[in-house]
């Protein structure tokens, strides 16, 4: 997410501004912290602090939600509303990914 800053340079409250096109870089953040820190289980609300400096904030639960979302239909997240974890699919790919090149980024 961008940070607004001040007319004098400095920063003024954190206000978190959504860009189009952003999505796809918010579902691999979401991906990779869910793949990092997976067999534990990870609600909505640590993994809006594992992403966010200001996790209560209604811009950043909205995108983390559409994020959510957007990789449960993928196939490469479950949820059931509370937690989040990752599909079968999505470990595949991090078993491949730890045997050689990475493959994305």
């Amino acid at each position: 997410m961008l940070w607004r800053v001040g007319r004098a340079g400095r920063r003024r409250q954190r206000t978190p501004r959504v860009i189009p096109g952003m999505d796809g870089e918010i579902q691999r953040l979401v991906l990779d912290v869910i793949l990092r820190k997976y067999p534990i289980l990870l609600t909505f609300s640590t993994l809006a602090r594992e992403l966010y400096e200001e996790p209560d904030d209604l811009i950043a639960s909205v995108a983390l939600a559409r994020a959510v979302r957007d990789l449960v239909a993928g196939g490469l997240l479950h949820s059931d509303g509370l937690f989040v974890l990752p599909s079968r699919s999505a470990l595949y790919i991090k078993r491949l990914n730890e045997w050689g090149r990475p493959l994305w980024r």
